[in-house]
């Protein structure tokens, strides 16, 4: 599930893939059989996937995942003839345990925040780049929860100035230089390991400046912070392009 400091934006393929020991199962609900086929040979590249079902409806998937325990699921969002939303929490309340991430073609603000609420542990844009995906699988296996950039910064930029959760200048002015340090790596897509590498800090001294930043900027994520303070000038484009 999407957690304070935990989400990321999988916008780099630096990730290391095959980080963790072990095989893992992976289902896929989509009812387009390109998709699942495309998604089946890209689990590929991951040794330890094992794929354990492709269905083209949640039923199906539903009654599998009652006879055979799964690690990680990717479901599409919208589904011909059902809601993946629906199903997402359906899923969540009989296995608490697996991790699902969805797949749409939608970046509308609606869709990804009722897919947070609703327990999704990744939103990812059917048309994000393969190692993105592979990125969010793997992701997943740590209990780290992954957006697509692509749907997470309209959702952001749509909200405006006028926004209500955007922190009282005071608070602002409080951003310390390592902070809009590190927030401007965040927004280049970097993980806190490699902010930590980058700037020859700790983990752990990454994600307390993160948890400062985000405090500071009332968001509920080191990204949504990373947007705020874009929309705000604390941290410029040229500077994420220049340390991404």
């Amino acid at each position: 599930m999407l957690t304070e400091g935990e989400t990321f934006l999988t916008s780099k393929a630096s990730v290391v893939l095959n980080i963790v020991g072990g095989t893992f199962g992976v289902g896929l609900v989509d009812d387009h059989p390109i998709v699942r086929e495309g998604l089946g040979n890209l689990l590929k590249k991951i040794p330890q996937a094992r794929l354990r079902f492709s269905y083209d409806t949640p039923e199906e998937a539903l009654a599998h995942l009652e006879r055979e325990a799964l690690d990680i699921l990717l479901l599409d969002l919208s589904l011909a003839g059902s809601d993946g939303l629906i199903w997402l929490k359906r899923f969540r309340s009989c296995f608490p345990d697996l991790k699902i991430l969805m797949l749409t073609v939608s970046d509308d603000e609606a869709d990804l925040s009722s897919a947070i609420r609703f327990g999704a542990c990744g939103y990812l844009l059917k048309d994000s780049e393969c190692e993105q995906i592979l990125a969010a699988i793997e992701c997943a296996r740590l209990d780290i929860a992954t957006v697509s950039p692509a749907a997470l910064l309209p959702a952001l930029f749509r909200r405006g100035s006028t926004d209500r959760s955007l922190p009282e200048v005071k608070e602002i002015r409080t951003l310390t230089h390592r902070e809009k340090q590190i927030l401007t790596l965040v927004a280049g897509g970097n993980s806190n390991k490699e902010i930590g590498r980058q700037l020859q800090l700790a983990e752990t001294t990454v994600k307390k400046y993160s948890y400062n930043a985000m405090t500071k900027l009332a968001s509920h994520n080191r990204e949504s912070a990373a947007m705020v303070a874009l929309r705000l000038g604390l941290i410029e484009m040229a500077n994420i392009h220049a340390d991404a």
